[in-house]
């Protein structure tokens, strides 16, 4: 080879690895690490249940995640595609961390690569209006439309699961009802609630408010009507005595008073505010 061929061949060579390092990764591809050609603009969460292996949620910064106790999910980091100028979905590297209520969930199975945790709501008595905070932070280096999106948080809100539903259900019941706390006989009605849901709630309360010591044995421990109604708005609805709307109150003691005790207790477990209150309830 002559020398001025050589030397072509050596420019021609380190013209091509230079272009090749200058040249952006391909966006689109979803392997992290990988440079971005484009600025991102959007970054959610997308929330995967592993028993259907299916996207349930794509969550903003800020938005809330509701759970069942001793419900599993992965998250996992992501660049929607229709939100972004970008071919495809991008699946980006980041790490997670509980930031309030760390007794309340559970963080496993983390991949930093790949951006994703499993998320699992421990088993408790929690409430559900203070939210679990998990915190997620980019753990590789993109071009970003704004610095604050390499990082943000969702909310998390746990809710009793089938049987806690269930049990707190009937449990309401029997308090509003029956002026005390279930005892061994509930069990059955806590299992068909659990399993059945809101038509199975319809029928304990009306099995519950028609039953003998509705009907004759709480009156004979001394109850009233007043006493019970006060119980069935507190127990069922969460309104305390102060908060009685009058004109229902006259019109539901009537009721009650002509023993109509199973109808009130029927439409409060089907108004608007009982199904308000127990967000379970379809």
């Amino acid at each position: 080879m002559s020398p001025n061929k050589h030397r072509l061949t050596v420019f021609l060579a380190a013209a091509a690895a230079l272009a090749a390092v200058a040249a952006p990764a391909q966006t689109g591809s979803g392997r992290p690490g990988e440079r971005r050609a484009q600025r991102i603009q959007d970054i959610r969460v997308a929330v995967w249940t592993p028993r259907e292996h299916s996207e349930s949620a794509l969550l903003s910064d800020g938005q809330t995640l509701r759970l069942e106790q001793g419900q599993t999910v992965i998250l996992r980091v992501v660049a929607p595609a229709k939100s972004n100028p970008v071919p495809e979905r991008v699946y980006l590297a980041a790490r997670y961390g509980v930031e309030r209520g760390d007794d309340r969930v559970s963080l496993q199975a983390v991949d930093i690569q790949k951006g994703w945790v499993e998320l699992t709501a421990r088993e408790g008595r929690w409430d559900r209006r203070d939210p679990v905070v998990v915190r997620w932070e980019l753990a590789e280096n993109v071009l970003l439309a704004e610095p604050g999106l390499a990082r943000g948080a969702i909310r998390v809100e746990i809710e009793p699961g089938p049987f806690r539903y269930g049990e707190e259900a009937v449990a309401e019941l029997y308090r509003g009802i029956l002026l005390r706390e279930p005892d061994a006989g509930a069990r059955g009605w806590v299992e068909r609630v659990s399993r059945g849901g809101y038509e199975e709630l319809l029928a304990a309360a009306q099995a519950i408010a028609e039953s003998r010591e509705s009907e004759i044995e709480v009156y004979a421990r001394g109850a009233c009507n007043q006493q019970r109604l006060l119980a069935l708005y507190r127990q069922l609805l969460g309104v305390e005595s102060a908060a009685v709307d009058q004109s229902r109150w006259r019109a539901d003691l009537d009721r009650m008073g002509r023993g109509d005790v199973a109808g009130v207790v029927l439409d409060l477990v089907r108004s608007a505010a009982y199904r308000e209150r127990h967000e379970r309830v379809r």
